[in-house]
């Protein structure tokens, strides 16, 4: 990867958390504590996939956070001003 990627890579997990975190507040938690692992990112820069974490129950993990997938792409495109947001 270049600097470049891994910066944005970076920088995406971070506003995952932050969106994970607030979301996992608002809503009843079963997972225990919630961990976004690593953020890896298409060549094209089009898609990123965000690798995430529960002490508990994982299966169920990704039907908790689903809901909020439009919230971090909304974070991630309102905050680092890039011409083409990954989804």
């Amino acid at each position: 990867m270049t600097i470049k990627t891994d910066r944005l890579s970076e920088s995406i997990r971070i506003l995952a958390t932050e969106e994970i975190l607030a979301h996992s507040r608002d809503y009843d938690n079963t997972h225990g504590i919630i961990s976004v692992l690593e953020v890896i990112i298409s060549s094209d820069k089009s898609y990123a996939d965000v690798m995430i974490h529960g002490q508990w129950d994982d299966k169920e993990l990704t039907h908790f956070v689903a809901p909020i997938a439009g919230n971090i792409h909304t974070r991630i495109s309102r905050e680092l001003w890039l011409r083409r947001t990954p989804r």
